[in-house]
């Protein structure tokens, strides 16, 4: 199952379990909070079911026009739910096709989305075709390698293994946009249990390659980090990105 059916599948879990998500589009929200911009029009890309777009619009008051893209189709039916004065746009953010008619936009927001784009090339010029000038572009990406302490131990791949590394990420953004902001987050995560862990993983459509654990492997894995590091925690890298055209 590939990315992009594996969130289609977890659209109606993913409230429940994206704590993380939540997190970090909380502390992108800062970002957003002092902006000195006049927002008319703005483009939530992999939206999601729409919680981070209700943030961000109750930030910011007077905005016109809404669009959200998303792959997923069950999300972005929850995403059209919670706003039904948005336009909903099914397809990936690096796709030509899903930008159509997008054009002076002021500000492009993107909470927990862009690790998983297969373009960034591709991405960055879109969004800066997009943008009015002055614009902004707000966004966070988990690092490539995140939660890898997890995988080594249970001998298996994550996602994060094909993303970005932040470098990658602020050296293709910086060849056309302003750098405004950039942080680095080191976030930490205690579980009860390497299924816990997986629980989320599997709520949130970030699910592993490997379809079957068993109980001894998990144990044997539980032990090793308990063994190794004091606890089952999870680690990530997250950058956070405010971004100005012209």
């Amino acid at each position: 199952m590939d990315p992009v059916q594996e969130f289609n599948a977890s659209a109606h879990s993913y409230d429940a379990f994206s704590d993380i998500q939540k997190e970090v589009g909380l502390r992108l929200l800062g970002y957003i909070d002092g902006l000195p911009l006049e927002v008319d029009a703005l483009v939530d890309l992999g939206c999601g079911t729409g919680w981070f777009t209700l943030e961000v619009l109750q930030r910011l008051r007077g905005v016109q026009e809404v669009f959200g893209i998303d792959p997923a189709p069950n999300m972005l039916s929850l995403w059209k739910e919670r706003l039904p004065q948005g336009k909903a746009i099914l397809g990936k953010a690096e796709d030509p096709k899903v930008w159509e008619g997008l054009s002076g936009i002021d500000l492009v927001v993107a909470n927990s989305s862009l690790h998983w784009v297969g373009d960034w090339q591709a991405l960055v010029d879109l969004v800066y075709e997009a943008l009015r000038d002055g614009g902004c572009w707000a966004f966070n990406v988990f690092a490539k390698g995140s939660f890898g302490e997890i995988a080594r131990a249970l001998g298996i791949r994550f996602p994060a293994e094909g993303f970005l590394s932040l470098e990658e990420v602020k050296g293709l953004v910086g060849e056309r946009f302003a750098l405004l902001n950039f942080e680095v987050m080191q976030l930490e995560r205690q579980y009860n249990s390497l299924l816990d862990f997986l629980r989320f993983m599997k709520g949130t459509g970030a699910r592993t390659g490997r379809r079957f654990l068993s109980r001894e492997r998990l144990r044997r894995a539980e032990e090793d980090l308990r063994k190794a590091r004091g606890g089952l925690r999870a680690r990530a890298e997250v950058g956070f990105f405010l971004l100005k055209k012209g």
